[in-house]
């Protein structure tokens, strides 16, 4: 217990001192912050107009669609603050990870600590307003809100910890992993709208190849009344158990690291 408080603790001062040191070029922070809460509001305003010229998405009305994209721009940018490929990437290929080592705490909570990226804020408190606009026309049970909020957290845990394993493969055998970032929006943004018009190959592709399902569109299904909650557990244990493998096997990588600084 005194080992999971002190890394706690890690992460909340390093998120502490980053943001310190963010808003030490206050503009240039605050205009980046901008740049990144337009992102949800473009796809927000895209959608409306899609809704507005057509008849929509089958089987999805305008607000549960609009709730779909708040939620694909939060779990987008959560796990964008958690990590940014190419800061990490660049990291390890020049050695400055190697200090962070040697300090008596998680290597993923070093990681997260130090290689996220701040201005993600942005598009957080706008995906979140998005969500909010929506919510008050959705019908849903204090039970399946607890229900779409598990599904979220464990989702993006597992989504977090396989872009990180990919990062450290990339880098393992390719001495790079830039692309991870190029990765994480495309996927993302695929996700954007409903898996259904992708059909069922579609699906499973963005449940066990890309995990991006677990955290958004399931939890959305749950939400918006088109799954029971009794899909609520399989979700939870399916992600839960992709997080742990995939943590398991970027510890094991990790390791065995090796600094492309010399």
């Amino acid at each position: 217990m005194a080992n999971v408080t002190e890394n706690l603790r890690r992460l909340w001062l390093a998120n502490l001192y980053a943001w310190k040191d963010a808003l030490a070029y206050r503009l240039d922070f605050i205009f980046l912050i901008v740049d990144y809460f337009v992102f949800p509001v473009v796809n927000f305003a895209t959608i409306t107009i899609i809704y507005t010229v057509s008849s929509g998405i089958a089987g999805w009305d305008y607000y549960q669609a609009v709730f779909l994209i708040g939620l694909i721009g939060l779990v987008r940018n959560v796990v964008r603050y958690a990590v940014y490929p190419n800061g990490f990437v660049r990291a390890m290929q020049q050695g400055t990870i190697d200090g962070m080592l040697t300090r008596p705490y998680s290597y993923l909570v070093m990681i997260v600590s130090n290689f996220g990226s701040k201005t993600c804020i942005g598009a957080i408190i706008s995906s979140i307003g998005i969500m909010l606009f929506a919510l008050p026309h959705i019908s849903f049970t204090p039970l399946t809100g607890l229900a779409f909020a598990a599904m979220v957290a464990s989702g993006t845990a597992a989504l977090i910890m396989f872009f990180l394993l990919l990062i450290l493969l990339s880098y393992k055998y390719f001495s790079g992993g830039n692309w991870v970032n190029w990765l994480l929006n495309t996927i993302l943004n695929a996700n954007e709208y409903p898996l259904s018009i992708y059909g069922i190959v579609g699906t499973m592709f963005f449940t066990f190849v890309l995990p991006v399902s677990l955290a958004v569109y399931f939890p959305a299904e749950v939400l918006l009344g088109f799954a029971s909650l009794n899909y609520t557990v399989g979700v939870v244990a399916l992600a839960l158990a992709m997080a742990i493998a995939f943590h398991r096997a970027f510890y094991a990588l990790f390791i065995n690291y090796a600094s492309g600084g010399g």
